[in-house]
């Protein structure tokens, strides 16, 4: 089994007083499709996010480099739990993971 090391960067909102803020680095395994694949193929795959404990929620993007390649993906908003149980797939919908394991085989 693979293991990836992510590295989770946060921003806080000046505005919300218990936003949690940390850099913080650790490692994960994913052992669904396309998540483990690109987990084995991609140079580096980092999760940025945002805590915000007053709604128990977490925005996140993913940022993939692929060879000289970087794509980020779009910000989305998922559970607290969710995110702290499966973050990489909590922050990378299904059909964007395919679409950058599939520019893994492009090279």
């Amino acid at each position: 089994m693979k293991y990836l090391l992510l590295i989770l960067s946060v921003s806080a909102f000046t505005a919300t007083a218990t936003t949690n803020t940390r850099l913080t680095e650790k490692l994960y395994a994913e052992e669904s499709y396309p998540y483990n694949l690109l987990v084995e193929r991609a140079d580096s795959i980092k999760i940025n996010y945002i805590e915000d404990l007053d709604k128990k929620e977490v925005s996140c993007s993913t940022t993939v480099l692929i060879d000289a390649d970087t794509a980020t993906t779009t910000t989305l908003v998922s559970s607290y739990n969710a995110f702290k149980m499966r973050p990489l797939v909590s922050c990378l919908r299904h059909a964007d993971a395919k679409r950058l394991l599939g520019r893994t085989f492009a090279q």
